[in-house]
Order: C-alpha cells, then sequence, then structure tokens
C-alpha cells in the first residue's frame, strides 16, 4: 500500500462525533471558576437546572460527518477543515482574552484571522441551517453524464457543499472591497457582563448582505469580561450598560442555547431581553453600536 493511500485512509477515517458549532477555546471564556456555565434553554425559555462544562453545550452529534460509502464514514470536515481554522484562531483570540490592552496592537494578520473565523462559523451555527438548505435547493448543478439531481439529494455532498459556502461569502466580499478605515478594539470590564449565545457575534447589516461583511461594524465578545469591536468609526467606549443591549441582541440571534457562567448576569440579560421585545423595541443591531 502507498505512502498516499495510507495518508488519504487516515483523513478519511471516521475520528470524532460529538462537533460544536460553537468551539470550546471560545466557549472556554464564558465559564465560572469552577469551569461551568448557566444555560439558557430559548426554545424551552428556561434556565437549564445543572450548570455543565464547556464540552456540553453548543455541539450536535455528527454535525459534520459525511458517508464515504456504505459502512465509511468520515468526520473530516471537522477533524481537518474547521480544526485547522479553530487552531489558528484559537491563538489569535487567546491573546485579545488575556493580554494586556496596552500590548494588543491589532495586526492586519490577525484581525483578518479573525474575519475569516467569523465568516465560517457564521456557516456552522444552526442558525444558517435553513439559509444553507435553500442555497442548496435554489443552485445550479452542472454534472456530466450524472442527474443534478442526486447530487442535491445526497446528503454528504450537501454536508460538504456547505463547508464551502465561507468561500462564496469571502469571493463577494473581495468584489465590494473595502471603503473606508477600520478601528479595531478590545474593552474590558473588572466583572462578568457578557453571555455567549450559539450566533456569538453581532455584525451591524444584516448577514445576508455577504458583500458588505467586510466593511460593516462588529462587536465580538471574546470573553465574559472582554469585548471586540471593530468600527469604522473608533469606538472607545464600550460601558456595561452598553453589554445588557448586546446581550439581549445576542439571545434574540441565536436559536438554541445562551451562557454564561454567572447566573445574574444571564437572568438580567434575559429579562432585559423580554422587555425590549415586549415593547417591540427587537428589530436590529443598530442600537447595540451607539455608546452614549
Amino acid at each position: 500500500m502507498s505512502n498516499s493511500k495510507v495518508t488519504i485512509d487516515k483523513i478519511l477515517e471516521k475520528k470524532s462525533s460529538r462537533h460544536h458549532y460553537i468551539p470550546q477555546f471560545l466557549i472556554n471564556g464564558f465559564t465560572d471558576d469552577k469551569g461551568l456555565l448557566h444555560i439558557y434553554d430559548k426554545q424551552a425559555d428556561k434556565i437549564l437546572t445543572k450548570q455543565r462544562p464547556s464540552k456540553s453545550i453548543f455541539f450536535d452529534i455528527d454535525r459534520n460527518t459525511v458517508e464515504i460509502k456504505e459502512n465509511l464514514k468520515s468526520s473530516v470536515i471537522e477533524d481537518y477543515l474547521y480544526s485547522e481554522i479553530d487552531n489558528k484562531t484559537s491563538k489569535v483570540i487567546k491573546s485579545y482574552q488575556t493580554e494586556e490592552l496596552s500590548k494588543i496592537d491589532f495586526q492586519i494578520e490577525d484581525t483578518g484571522t479573525l474575519l475569516f473565523f467569523l465568516i465560517s462559523l457564521f456557516w456552522r451555527i444552526p442558525k444558517t441551517d435553513h439559509a444553507a438548505e435553500d442555497l442548496m435547493e435554489r443552485s445550479i448543478i452542472t454534472a456530466n453524464g450524472v442527474d443534478p439531481e442526486i447530487f442535491r439529494n445526497d446528503p454528504t455532498y450537501r454536508k460538504l457543499n456547505r463547508a464551502g459556502l465561507f468561500k462564496h461569502h469571502i469571493d463577494e466580499m473581495i468584489k465590494f472591497g473595502m471603503k473606508g478605515k477600520k478601528w479595531s478594539n478590545i474593552h474590558q470590564n473588572e466583572d462578568p457582563i457578557y453571555v455567549i449565545g450559539d450566533f456569538p457575534f453581532l455584525s451591524r447589516v444584516q448577514s445576508n448582505e455577504f458583500s458588505k461583511f467586510n466593511d460593516t461594524d462588529i462587536l465580538f465578545a471574546v470573553n465574559s469580561r472582554r469585548i471586540y469591536s471593530s468600527t469604522n468609526e473608533s469606538m472607545k467606549n464600550f460601558t456595561p450598560r452598553n453589554s445588557y443591549s448586546y446581550n439581549a441582541a445576542i439571545i434574540h440571534q441565536s436559536v438554541k442555547y445562551i451562557a454564561c457562567g454567572d447566573i445574574q448576569v444571564l437572568q438580567q440579560s434575559i429579562k432585559f431581553y423580554k422587555e425590549l421585545k415586549s415593547l417591540g423595541l427587537i428589530y436590529t443591531n443598530e442600537h447595540v453600536y451607539k455608546t452614549n
């Protein structure tokens, strides 16, 4: 057996089943001092009785497993594609989580890595399940000598195609270009004030405007005390008052779960979200970016 054959066999070998659509290195930034999280089940509208560790939330069994042939399944999407993206991004996010603020210089390579991660993350989360399916149904598939519908209806093809959607997203961004200068910053609070949901970042424009994603304002809590901002105008202040607007928006756009190591922050964020919703004030992310 050739070395290349061994390598291919090794790559295609099924390795994992618990596939986190939110990586654990990010979830860990929101745990308490015991490494646990309080979980709000949005669909059931309740906070779960027992806390959970980061490995026990934001995952689906075999979410990214594909069937290569009968009796041969592979988690190559999870174990190679997403793992490589996560490993590279985790170094950047860890520096944003722990480095002294004065020492973070937001090198273009780091901010580019983070932006790439957020785009790939967008196509991994439950929020985009329907969008990915809709794109597949409306796509034009060309296949010489094979009925295109065979591909369209094949679960493996659909998963592989979804894993590549971030490339289309980036291609659209490149066509649109960047229209101005971007300002990056990390805003820190002494106490935990942020939650994490299964759609863990905010963009000022709607998510389906792929071409404008590179040119829009982004807010992304990297842990429960720090939030990253990438904006067209310098954002110097992001206060605890702003955090509840951010948390409410994260709760609103998330599908399944929202988590935080601090139960009071989670409870107050849910309460604030429900109050806004009852008043009809949850409509866009625009208000979150207003810092005064």
